[in-house]
């Protein structure tokens, strides 16, 4: 990472004060699919986020479309095709763009984007470049320095990254750990590096995170107007009546480790005073491959006044049956949580209604799935 240079009073894109400027999504189009609808994908998401907020969807076409350009389905969404009969594509596009790019904003508001080498491609990325305002892209290439892995908040009084224990527990043996936190430290100055899951009083289950990034069970809110002195933060919750397939031993294992989670942090960490909320943590099978976390969401916090973007799990297909049968729990546990975090003091809260639950099968949702480029602090 030394090879980096960034530039003066540059700070890492904010997980949660200030408002959403410019955020980015991916989608790769299948054939069977008109590239003009892929905005439709994201119609939720970009409906809760309002006609402020510019987004910009990457789209990876299919061989053979001869498309050069993309309409556009409103003022402030703007689709970005990337044609593969013209740039050269070894990485197909994942889904999950907050797990490939790192976002950093200077004075200016002018982006710093670090990109994984490992999967995102350098021509897609220039692609990129065109397209959106000024931005610097600067490729990386360390395993896990991922978005989901990494949540900064700036604050005045002391800005602090959490971060994913995770990135130290690196197989390849050409990065060791000290110099994966020489890499963090210089990307993250200014601020307290906070490792969750790095040992069981943290969370560590089975020698790792109890999930493999923490955005799906971690989400700083800032410092609310109710309670100026502490920062809050979600935590993810699995109760009994959580788990929609019927309990066992691994949930239960997860479950507890989720709960010493919450109490380390409510205990404070490094000088700083924590309120810990706990949001449901759904369970959709017993093997743990699909799950639906509510605090893999979007915060925007002005002056204590907190806007939460959770996702909608509600199945959007009722077939087959067991779907049909989870609907009306899912709405129901959405129905409480949206009382309860009312009840905590965030005055605007919003489920986008994409279908998530059938992108959580994929073991993502709405955090992982789109990056804030830019946030504007009032």
């Amino acid at each position: 990472m030394s090879h980096l240079r960034f530039p003066e009073n540059t700070l890492p894109v904010c997980s949660v004060n200030g408002s959403i400027r410019e955020i980015l999504l991916f989608c790769k189009c299948p054939v069977s699919e008109n590239p003009a609808l892929t905005g439709l994908r994201f119609s939720g998401l970009i409906e809760a986020l309002g006609p402020e907020v510019q987004i910009y969807i990457l789209v990876q076409l299919p061989h053979g479309t001869g498309i050069k350009t993309l309409p556009q389905p409103a003022s402030n969404v703007h689709l970005i095709p990337v044609n593969p009969d013209e740039v050269t594509i070894i990485h197909s596009l994942t889904s999950w763009t907050q797990d490939v790019i790192l976002g950093f904003e200077d004075a200016q508001h002018k982006a710093l984007l670090l990109y994984d080498a490992s999967r995102l491609d350098a021509q897609v990325m220039d692609v990129l470049k065109q397209a959106v305002r000024d931005i610097t892209l600067s490729p990386h290439h360390f395993p896990n320095f991922a978005g989901g892995n990494l949540l900064p908040v700036c604050d005045g009084e002391k800005s602090f990254v959490i971060a994913g224990a995770d990135i130290l527990r690196n197989e390849n043996a050409e990065i060791n750990q000290a110099g994966l936190i020489a890499a963090l430290e210089e990307m993250f100055s200014r601020s307290a590096i906070i490792w969750a899951g790095l040992d069981e009083q943290s969370g560590m289950l089975n020698g790792k995170q109890p999930l493999f990034h923490i955005d799906l069970y971690l989400c700083p809110l800032g410092r609310l107007a109710a309670v100026p002195h502490l920062q809050h933060i979600l935590v993810a919750e699995l109760k009994p009546e959580y788990c929609l397939c019927g309990q066992n031993e691994a949930t239960r294992n997860l479950a507890l480790a989720l709960d010493k989670t919450a109490q380390w942090f409510a205990a404070g960490i490094q000088g700083i005073e924590f309120q810990v909320i706990r949001v449901p943590l759904l369970i959709f099978d017993q093997e743990l491959r699909h799950f639906g976390s509510y605090a893999n969401a979007f915060a925007e916090n002005n002056q204590g006044k907190c806007r939460l973007i959770l996702p909608d799990y509600t199945p959007h297909n009722p077939q087959p049956a067991v779907n049909h049968a989870f609907a009306a729990k899912i709405q129901a546990v959405q129905q409480q949580l949206g009382n309860k975090l009312k009840a905590a003091g965030i005055e605007s809260i919003t489920f986008a209604t994409d279908n998530y639950f059938e992108l959580s099968q994929h073991e993502g949702s709405l955090h992982c799935s789109a990056k804030a480029l830019s946030r504007k602090v009032l």
